[in-house]
């Protein structure tokens, strides 16, 4: 939950995936005195790329994409992915992993702000992480499909289309995987202060020594430093303090909320 738009301080958005929708949710405390409709939906998209309008037949075609597979979408991801002070909504699907946010040049419309290229058909569903490597402010997307490891960053030139947006810092392709709900993580695993990558494979046919966990980290040494802590796969960064220990906490949208 995060607070997108409005004037509305403390009352956060809700976010739903897994129905082949990107949907954004906004509770509202006194729309009705009878507790009917207090859940209202502010906008939503496909989460497949050729069922969105706006651009639909004009991106260039998937080369290796199965239309008839389902774009459940993924768990959702939440960050400034481009350093322009407000949060982005990140989502995997089945052909195409894509950031959604609230164009303020568009009156607030909800839109698919950037794209690219995946092969996820096993489950449609991964995860992903978002984690600002190089400390400039803007947030790298880290996601596993079923060929590849990748770490994208985002273009915020006002002349590109969704589709160019998105570009690869790496690209890791000893990962396999038949996916479901898994994620990388990014954490400090060695305590050396550094961030790194654990990555998770599974048995994939054709490369069945391709499985278990494995680690990766920046070769000279350069990444951010990290929490050493990822203790649920609903992660956030105030859920467990830095003893370990998970306890009754503030609201994690704020101060974490561009617009608080």
């Amino acid at each position: 939950m995060l607070r997108f738009t409005g004037d509305y301080e403390g009352e956060p958005e809700i976010v739903i995936t897994g129905n082949e929708y990107v949907g954004v949710y906004h509770g509202v405390i006194d729309y009705d005195p009878n507790g009917e409709n207090r859940c209202l939906l502010i906008d939503e998209l496909p989460n497949n790329p050729a069922d969105d309008p706006d651009v639909a037949g004009q991106y260039p075609a998937h080369p290796n994409c199965d239309e008839t597979r389902k774009n459940f979408g993924g768990q959702p991801n939440i960050s400034d992915f481009d350093g322009d002070g407000d949060n982005g909504i990140g989502v995997a699907g089945a052909c195409y992993y894509s950031v959604f946010h609230f164009d303020e040049s568009d009156n607030d419309a909800f839109k698919r702000y950037a794209m690219t290229e995946t092969k996820d058909w096993s489950s449609a569903s991964t995860g992903s992480t978002v984690f600002d490597f190089n400390g400039d402010g803007e947030a790298e997307v880290v996601f596993s499909d079923e060929e590849a490891l990748y770490v994208w960053g985002i273009d915020s030139s006002l002349s590109l289309h969704p589709w160019e947006r998105l570009y690869p810092y790496f690209v890791d392709d000893n990962h396999k995987s038949w996916t479901i709900h898994e994620y990388p993580l990014v954490a400090d695993v060695d305590n050396d202060g550094k961030a790194e990558i654990l990555v998770v494979n599974s048995h994939f046919l054709g490369y069945e020594d391709h499985f278990g966990l494995y680690v990766l980290g920046a070769y000279d040494d350069d990444w951010v430093s990290a929490r050493p802590w990822w203790n649920t796969h609903a992660y956030h960064v105030t859920n467990i303090d830095e003893q370990g220990d998970v306890s009754y906490s503030p609201p994690n949208f704020s101060p974490y909320s561009a617009k608080d």
